[in-house]
C-alpha cells in the first residue's frame, strides 16, 4: 500500500485535471451561495493559479486562503496544488492578532481572499501543467488553537495527505 500512497496526490490532481472534460457540465461542488460544474471549478482555479504566477508565487511559497467554506475556497486550494504552493487556511472570523501570527510563521508570500477574487480573469486560456511534487514536499499547514496561546503550525506533506486520504477513503 506505502507505494500506492506515494503518488497519490500528484495523480489525483492530473486525474480531475484530465477527466473534467468527461464531466463538464456536471456539478463539482455546491454551497450556500450556489454551484460550481466541473467545467467551472477547473476554469476558476486555473484563473487563480495564473494570478498566483503573475504575483510570482513559485512551488512551497505559503499561500493563505482566507475565505468562508465556499466554492471559492475550495478551488482556491486547486488552484495551490497547480503550481505547488504550499496552502494555509486562515478562519474569516480569526482575531487580527492571530492571522498576523500565522502569516509571519509560515512566512505568507500571499492572501486569496475577496479582495484577491475580484479581478480574477476567467477569460484566460493559459492552462497551466500542474507542477510535479515530491513525497516531502509541504502541501498545506494547519495552524492548532495553541494551548499554549501561540497558534502552532502542523505541516501536511504530499505522503502524510495522500496516506490520510486512501486512509479515510479505503
Amino acid at each position: 500500500m506505502v507505494k500506492k500512497q506515494k503518488w497519490f496526490m500528484n495523480k489525483l490532481l492530473k486525474y480531475i485535471l484530465a477527466n473534467h472534460k468527461n464531466q463538464t457540465n456536471n456539478v463539482s461542488i455546491i454551497d450556500k451561495n450556489g454551484s460550481f460544474t466541473w467545467d467551472e471549478l477547473i476554469t476558476y482555479s486555473n484563473a487563480i493559479a495564473n494570478k498566483l504566477l503573475k504575483t510570482n508565487i513559485d512551488k512551497q511559497d505559503c499561500v493563505s486562503i482566507e475565505l468562508p467554506n465556499t466554492k471559492e475556497f475550495v478551488a482556491g486550494i486547486i488552484a495551490c496544488q497547480i503550481i505547488g504552493a504550499v496552502y494555509v487556511p486562515v478562519g474569516t472570523l480569526y482575531p487580527q492578532e492571530r492571522i498576523n501570527l500565522i502569516h509571519k510563521d509560515s512566512n505568507v508570500k500571499t492572501v486569496i481572499n475577496s479582495d484577491f477574487l475580484q479581478d480574477i480573469e476567467l477569460n484566460c486560456k493559459e492552462k497551466i501543467t500542474p507542477v510535479d511534487k515530491n513525497d516531502n514536499d509541504i502541501e498545506m499547514i494547519i495552524y492548532t488553537s495553541g494551548s499554549t496561546g501561540k497558534p502552532k503550525g502542523v505541516i501536511h506533506t504530499v505522503e502524510s495527505l495522500s496516506e490520510s486520504i486512501i486512509d479515510t477513503a479505503f
